[in-house]
């Protein structure tokens, strides 16, 4: 299985299929939040070719279809000891850990993007009326950045 996450307007523009809530396809994996919705490409339901989801996503995006990045890692480290916090279908947390994996370890360093990742974080802890510490939420993303850059090293 091979992910990609598109929005509801993609996927009429690349398969002509409005998505309804509840009502997808089977090549719909889950709703990630907003109008985005995770879709397994290599699903042999799926009408696009994958030359027509890297025309629509975007090279720099596409890359990241393939591997695991920040975003991922850090919804693992978030999953585990101590933390145990997962994340449900409409959480804009998966929202936020596919632009860390889009961007890939080197942009999610960049202070803005440490500075949004943070807001994100501690929206979402509050929403869920959890305490939030700055100084751990900024430890968590170096370790996610650099426990991503560890398995891209292997992979490559």
């Amino acid at each position: 299985m091979s992910r990609v996450v598109l929005s509801s307007d993609q996927i009429d523009k690349l398969c002509g299929v409005k998505i309804a809530e509840g009502d997808w396809p089977a090549y719909v994996l889950e709703r990630m939040g907003g109008s985005l919705y995770a879709i397994d490409f290599t699903h042999p339901g799926f009408p696009a070719s994958w030359q027509e989801i890297i025309n629509e996503v975007g090279a720099e995006q596409s890359q990241s279809i393939c591997r695991r990045g920040p975003g991922t890692e850090l919804k693992t480290l978030l999953a585990g000891w101590p933390f145990y916090i997962t994340s449900s279908p409409d959480c804009s947390c998966n929202r936020v850990a596919f632009e860390m994996d889009a961007w890939g370890p080197d942009e999610c360093e960049r202070p803005e993007r440490v500075d949004y990742i943070l807001a994100a974080m501690r929206e979402n802890a509050e929403k869920r009326g959890l305490p939030f510490i700055d100084a751990a939420g900024r430890f968590l993303i170096g370790r996610a950045i650099k426990n991503a850059r560890k398995k891209q090293r292997l992979t490559s």
